[in-house]
């Protein structure tokens, strides 16, 4: 709103000193108002922030003699390149990809004559206002789970506005079908004010999905893209990153998703737009690759022999002994050298169960032999790692 005195205006809508030729006085909180640039630079405002999201090409209007302006200019991790009006005269042309951050000040010579200056930072302080980094101290990027039929196992984090106790949630959810953790990490925005906008990301090198990787059963997942989220873009919360492995009714085979993070950007990232300018919050996990495993426990086993890696092999051995005992053994090789054996008598019921949790690289599923009289055809069990 314009404000005059004695009918003449002295101070316009855009908030400048006009048909004033003379004033004397003192002020100590006068600064110039925020707006923010499209593509044409008004000589009228006199200061504008800008984030590019492309190469942009700028233009001009209302220059005059005397105006000036100033432009925060933000060209992306990209280093995008902003080209300006011929009739804009620099110093010293600047290599636009020098630096990140530019504070480019015009000043009108003429109606047609602009005079500027930029001056480029490869970094801009954080506002205090907003922690730079945050952690997610319980979440498990790592995790194996003998499922049962319809069973899964998940890793997720959700990324929520919660502008009634100032803060930003992030949520980490793990687990499996025996239980879920929920643990919240809170980022505060208490200092932030007149916040527009809070979005997350997440960075990853590589994601991968084996099994059952068919988004139809799931409630998220089996990674981000299956929802619609790419790693590197921005995306307005609440928003979800979420990776699961579900094992179907009736599935034969596990289901393995791996995602590497520790990718050139921070695995992790929040952008929240206030009056304070832009500011960003990042999270880093030093483990650099997650893997969530889910194990069908109702598959089929082996028959006597599985090779789970080039490199690791099990097999069982039925014999008879001297003294005309049968006995049943597991051997397994590593590499062709024999790292484990044990023999069981066949007798009893219990020579499957005693062998569970032995130390084996990878899982390996055994279905005993039928000898001396004894079958166990339908006996099988799995080893972990561990």
């Amino acid at each position: 709103m314009a404000i005059k005195v004695g009918g003449i205006t002295v101070i316009n809508d855009f908030r400048a000193l006009t048909n004033v030729t003379d004033f004397t006085g003192v002020y100590t909180d006068f600064h110039p108002y925020m707006s923010t640039l499209g593509t044409v630079l008004d000589f009228n405002y006199p200061m504008y922030k800008k984030v590019l999201s492309a190469a942009t090409t700028f233009s001009i209007i209302n220059p005059a003699i005397g105006k000036s302006s100033i432009v925060m200019l933000d060209t992306s991790a990209s280093l995008f390149v902003p080209t300006l009006p011929a009739n804009i005269a620099f110093p010293v042309t600047p290599t636009w990809a020098d630096h990140r951050y530019w504070l480019i000040s015009f000043m009108c010579y003429s109606n047609t004559v602009v005079r500027a200056t930029a001056i480029g930072y490869d970094t801009i302080p954080n506002p205090a206002d907003l922690a730079p980094s945050f952690t997610l101290p319980y979440w498990d990027i790592t995790q194996d789970y003998t499922a049962p039929s319809g069973g899964s196992v998940s890793a997720s984090v959700e990324f929520i506005n919660d502008p009634t106790n100032n803060r930003i949630i992030a949520r980490a959810v793990k687990g499996n079908g025996s239980g879920l953790t929920t643990d919240d990490t809170y980022i505060d925005t208490t200092n932030l004010t007149n916040i527009t906008s809070v979005q997350a990301q997440y960075n990853v090198q590589s994601q991968s999905c084996t099994g059952n990787c068919s988004s139809g059963g799931y409630t998220y997942g089996p990674y981000p893209p299956s929802d619609g989220y790419n790693s590197g873009v921005y995306y307005n919360a609440p928003v979800k990153f979420g990776w699961q492995a579900k094992v179907l009714s009736s599935a034969t085979s596990d289901t393995i998703v791996q995602f590497a993070l520790n990718s050139a950007d921070p695995d992790f990232r929040i952008k929240v737009v206030s009056d304070e300018g832009t500011s960003y919050s990042t999270c880093e996990f030093s483990s650099g690759v997650g893997t969530l495993a889910a194990r069908a426990s109702d598959r089929e086993p082996a028959t006597g022999y599985y090779d789970n890696t080039t490199s690791i092999t099990a097999e069982w051995l039925c014999y008879v002994s001297p003294s005309s005992n049968t006995y049943s053994a597991l051997r397994i090789m590593w590499n062709g050298t024999e790292v484990y054996y044990e023999q069981f008598p066949v007798s009893g019921s219990s020579y499957a169960e005693s062998l569970n949790n032995r130390v084996v690289g990878g899982d390996i599923y055994y279905k005993g032999p039928a000898a001396g009289g004894y079958s166990y055809t339908n006996r099988y069990g799995a080893w972990r790692n561990g």
